[in-house]
């Protein structure tokens, strides 16, 4: 048996539900090609439904008529075939937009016929390529891995089976077949990232270091992925440590974690929530976390990390001063936790809400050590209400404790 014949049967058997459907993106290219006549011979050994799909992205003249000849060759092996023509697209960033037309494609498709998982035909030295373009480009620790061979991309299901095999493989295995793969000039145009790799970067890198160099890249790769699921696994630990509340989330002693895991979660956190946390603001951040830093801020785009002393708050948006319509009422006494969860003490009656602003200087102060004394997160104590009567300070709602001997002046 083949490799890639032995690679394909092994992945599909571990991963597919008999009798369900495969859509195979079909690019008519050697790789795709190869991934198509394995599918066939795998269906001798396995139950599926294997259906086709073929983007025509209008940017060379001949792509109207590939796309024609793989619709025959999906209808000689009785196979349902799909296919979108594109409108040629002009201006930047070429590559991406095309992708994300491509898969929005493939989730139109998804919702209609509800595949078990999309087959994509990319194969080791794609995942160096990945690899390499990803570290040249500073990418974040999650990122290392490069391609995965499953993964889950809005409600599609990737497959990407070939991801052990090299291309020198595919195009031996291919030779044999009755169909000869498309000749795209554009993957020889060193205009664009990913030829320039194939056609000039990695021979030179190859020259330097020797041919194994795209097989190292891979199995770099996999090691990263390995060192990725780990770090999912610490990741979720962490998670179920936070503490939600309205306008974002808070970790106690985040110093007790290993600084590879903390880095890890913290990379994590700001891509979800589509913050900019640059590598240089993480480093800061990952020290003043180690310190236990007593007072510290770091903006990252829409996010902001704030340090106090054993705890960590991460703010989706801004802390907002106190209105007592944004906060659920509670009957006796709260503290800053719960504040932080969006419940506050009611009003006493005739009492007067007053800022930490609003006191006289002294005042003020006087407020400041009581909130320090209790360890409330300084970035709450001009946020929370101060409950007053008869120029005196009758209640707060970050400590937990009553106030005595505090006057104001009216």
């Amino acid at each position: 048996m083949h490799r890639p014949l032995k690679c394909v049967r092994d992945f599909l058997t571990l991963r597919l539900v008999p009798g369900e459907k495969l859509l195979l993106a079909l690019s008519g290219g050697g790789d795709s090609l190869a991934l198509l006549y394995l599918l066939l011979e795998c269906r001798k050994f396995l139950d599926f439904d294997l259906h086709t799909a073929h983007v025509d992205h209008a940017w060379r003249e001949e792509s109207d008529e590939e796309a024609k000849i793989l619709r025959r060759l999906a209808q000689h092996l009785n196979l349902p075939f799909y296919l979108r023509q594109l409108e040629p697209l002009t201006g930047p960033n070429l590559e991406d937009r095309y992708r994300d037309k491509r898969y929005a494609f493939l989730h139109e498709l998804q919702d209609k016929e509800s595949f078990q998982a999309v087959l994509l035909a990319h194969h080791a030295d794609d995942q160096g390529e990945t690899l390499l373009k990803r570290i040249c480009e500073g990418a974040r620790l999650g990122a290392l891995g490069g391609l995965k061979s499953e993964v889950n991309r809005g409600n599609l299901t990737l497959w990407r089976p070939l991801l052990p095999v090299r291309k020198a493989e595919l195009i031996a295995y291919l030779q044999a077949k009755p169909i000869e793969p498309f000749d795209d000039w554009t993957n020889k145009d060193t205009h664009y990232l990913r030829p320039r790799m194939r056609l000039k970067i990695f021979p030179d890198l190859e020259e330097q270091f020797g041919k194994s160099i795209g097989r190292n890249f891979q199995r770099l790769g996999f090691l990263f992925q390995e060192m990725t699921e780990y770090l999912e696994e610490k990741k979720k630990e962490i998670e179920k440590e936070l503490v939600q509340g309205p306008f974002g989330f808070y970790l106690e002693n985040p110093s007790r974690y290993p600084r590879l895991v903390m880095r890890f979660f913290l990379e994590e956190v700001a891509r979800v929530q589509e913050g900019h946390l640059s590598q240089d603001s993480c480093a800061a951040l990952l020290r003043l976390i180690e310190v236990n830093a007593p007072k510290a801020t770091i903006h990252a785009g829409a996010l902001t990390y704030v340090l106090n002393k054993h705890y960590l708050f991460l703010l989706k948006k801004e802390f907002p001063c106190f209105d007592q319509h944004q906060w659920k009422k509670k009957k006796q006494r709260s503290n800053w936790k719960d504040f932080w969860r969006g419940t506050c003490m009611s009003v006493p009656d005739d009492c007067q809400i007053l800022s930490l602003e609003d006191l006289n200087p002294i005042l003020r102060k006087k407020m400041k050590k009581w909130y320090a004394k209790h360890q409330v997160p300084p970035f709450m104590h001009d946020k929370a209400p101060i409950f007053c009567s008869k120029g005196e300070i009758v209640e707060e709602c970050l400590t937990g404790f009553g106030i005595s001997d505090c006057k104001i002046t009216t």
